[in-house]
């Protein structure tokens, strides 16, 4: 509906846990990710003055203490993806692989935040870059990625994929031992349900 194709979908909805997948994924996904496609428009880039603030909140989050970390941390709280990266135990060294990037505006907050290992595939986006401090973007999905990832995010992409037990074998093979794997979804009933419905 965003793009005014007005297409119609069914989708189905687990009884257990309330997740929605689409029943019949189409053959050829790129007409509904076009360009102009939100999650593709590049994110404005931080200064140093905020890199550092956010460099040394992430610092703080991960133990290592500082004055700046402390107050920057009471003063502009966690971000969203703080709890993700706690709970998985992920360090700013760490292999991080987000599938489905977009853009890679998590992974931009996240280096300017201090971690240097970071890694976002996307089989629309136009193609490869390098965006420095160790983020680098490619135009590939799981089966064209290689490497051993510390954490492996999915945020509201595995839902799309035509083949979910492929893209779990895949994820497993790119994921180190010990290793973190993140998948977001949509659930029934959640608020986005609530507030856009079908559409």
């Amino acid at each position: 509906m965003m793009h005014g194709l007005r297409e119609e979908f069914h989708y189905v909805a687990c009884g257990a846990c309330g997740c929605l997948q689409i029943e019949a994924i189409p053959a050829d996904l790129s007409p509904y990710y076009p360009g102009t496609y939100h999650s593709f428009s590049a994110p404005r880039e931080d200064g140093l003055l905020k890199r550092t603030i956010k460099r040394r909140r992430t610092q703080q989050l991960l133990g290592k203490k500082s004055f700046l970390g402390g107050w920057a941390l009471g003063r502009f709280g966690a971000p969203r993806w703080a709890e993700w990266v706690q709970r998985s135990g992920t360090g700013l060294h760490d292999a991080v692989l987000d599938v489905g990037c977009g853009a890679g505006h998590l992974l931009r907050q996240m280096r300017d935040a201090g971690f240097n290992r970071l890694t976002g595939i996307d089989p629309f986006i136009p193609g490869d870059s390098d965006l420095g401090g160790g983020l680098r973007l490619l135009k590939r999905d799981l089966r064209g990625s290689s490497g051993q990832h510390d954490l492996i995010m999915l945020h509201h992409s595995f839902e799309h994929m035509p083949d979910p037990r492929g893209a779990l074998h895949e994820i497993h093979r790119l994921l180190r031992p010990g290793g973190t794997a993140l998948i977001r979804i949509p659930i029934f009933g959640s608020e986005a349900w609530t507030i856009y419905g079908t559409d």
